[in-house]
């Protein structure tokens, strides 16, 4: 069904002739009006004499018969056609959200809030909290970001459940307001499955909000003037310390090596220049416990199922850096790589950065101090390395 909801997300939501019939759904479809007739083609290539050249369609009315169609062919002359083969089938998201809303039992029809756009389905207890239920089509289109604004039921929603065709916005007024996104084509919406459909959608919900409620519990920002943490419930405010946005990096990635001369200055990994000696940039042992991380981890992505979305797309996020990260710590001859220079004053800066704050911390959060000490590697590599897995909000 991948195919189908990409084209029901995209400006030109159709399918042409063999191209519908080919959907392995399409008399489902068809029979709950999914897919509905949406005129002709005015144009089909030639099939008869090899040469792929396109005509124009020309009708034939006789009174009495029906009607029928061919192209002119140069080589062959009329060439009649299958008006099967020149339908026009269109996606009616209309249909589509009447479906989502009665599987997800609204009892009621939804409301078009902007015409072949946005959708308001319903509201009802949802995971752990009420929500709005919208289903939008073009959030990542041009102009996908004005919706928001002219749709004030969508922007006055407050956490509200947004559903999408098949992609999932990235711009961040998208993302704001604690608005849910969850994609139709990760469940089965026709015939019976519907009501299916909507039980697991509930269930993913539940665990995004059971991670929400968990990261509330491990806080590590800051405002601009203040850093606000907090760990395992327990909370303080600190002044600011450079070592503090060092760690707060550390945390974001989690079992992922960051260059020391990164955590010192943002703008210092164009400057890095690997050179043929200085120390190394890993070293064996460190090595062999990446790889092994690493084979946890895809062992951990394998195993999980839909309910643990949030760490199955942090996963996914991760392994490919940590795979980068260990290609890229050997030359081209298998040898550790090597840096001098700006790479050890930034393994001193960092080191010394993140132990003045961890002193800091343990005034206040000795528990936290504790955790920070046997979960932090500092080095030319810092890394973060808990032993249980914790969703910080930083």
């Amino acid at each position: 069904m991948s195919d189908f909801w990409k084209r029901a997300d995209s400006q030109e939501a159709v399918f042409r002739g063999r191209e519908a019939r080919s959907l392995p759904t399409f008399d489902e479809l068809a029979d709950q009006n999914v897919l509905v007739p949406g005129g002709f083609m005015e144009h089909f290539e030639c099939e008869e004499c090899g040469l792929g050249h396109v005509e124009e369609v020309v009708w034939l009315r006789t009174p009495g018969a029906a009607r029928r169609a061919y192209i002119h062919c140069p080589e062959v002359g009329r060439v009649e056609l299958d008006l099967q083969d020149l339908m026009i089938w269109a996606i009616d998201l209309r249909a589509i959200s009447a479906m989502v809303a009665k599987g997800m039992r609204f009892g009621r029809s939804p409301v078009e809030e902007i015409p072949q756009r946005v959708w308001f389905l319903g509201s009802a207890r949802l995971g752990g909290r009420t929500r709005d239920v919208f289903l939008i089509r073009g959030a990542g289109w041009s102009d996908g970001v004005e919706m928001l604004s002219n749709c004030r039921r969508l922007a006055a929603a407050k956490a509200p459940l947004v559903l999408v065709p098949d992609q999932l916005p990235s711009d961040p007024l998208w993302l704001s307001e604690g608005r849910s996104f969850r994609s139709l084509s990760s469940h089965y919406w026709f015939s019976d499955g519907a009501k299916e459909a909507a039980r697991e959608l509930v269930e993913v919900l539940r665990a995004d909000d059971d991670f929400r409620l968990a990261s509330e519990n491990h806080v590590f920002k800051s405002d601009g003037s203040t850093w606000r943490i907090v760990y395992d419930g327990q909370s303080a405010n600190f002044r600011p310390l450079k070592g503090f946005e060092h760690l707060r990096q550390l945390l974001k990635s989690p079992h992922l090596p960051i260059e020391a001369l990164l955590l010192a200055s943002p703008d210092a990994a164009n400057a890095l220049k690997i050179q043929a000696s200085g120390i190394p940039v890993s070293d064996p042992e460190s090595q062999r416990w990446l790889g092994s991380r690493l084979a946890e981890m895809r062992e951990e992505l394998a195993e999980l199922d839909m309910r643990q979305s949030a760490r199955k797309l942090e996963l996914e996020a991760q392994i490919p850096i940590l795979e980068k990260h260990i290609r890229d710590a050997e030359n081209h001859s298998g040898q550790i790589r090597k840096v001098k220079g700006s790479a050890e004053s930034a393994r001193l800066s960092v080191t010394n950065a993140i132990s003045r704050s961890t002193v800091a911390i343990r005034k206040a959060l000795p528990a936290l101090a504790d955790h920070l000490e046997k979960s932090i590697r500092t080095g030319v590599q810092c890394m973060y390395t808990p032993s249980e897995s914790i969703n910080w909000d930083t």
